[in-house]
């Protein structure tokens, strides 16, 4: 089932206020909806490199498993570091 635009921002609306007393350094520091685009950005760069990559071949669990761990990478500074470690070494 494909979302809509309007579903979509009544979605975001949603999370964003059930999260509303949430704190953290990076939440306080960025608006919700700068996130969200920033999201909705990288999703569309994560398409265009799976039909690239696609396109020269590279198929099937392989490029799941890249396109994975290149999403480990893009929200990585979200994760406290030693975290990120355990994450990445358990990847590779």
């Amino acid at each position: 089932m494909q979302l809509g635009w309007n579903e979509i921002k009544q979605r975001a609306v949603q999370f964003s206020r059930e999260w509303a007393g949430e704190s953290r350094e990076d939440a306080e520091a960025k608006s919700f909806w700068d996130a969200l685009d920033l999201n909705i950005k990288a999703a569309e760069v994560m398409g265009r490199l799976h039909d690239a990559m696609a396109a020269g071949g590279y198929t099937g669990h392989a490029l799941e498993r890249f396109l994975v761990r290149v999403l480990f990478c893009l929200f990585s500074e979200t994760l406290p570091l030693a975290d990120m470690n355990a994450v990445m070494r358990d990847a590779l």
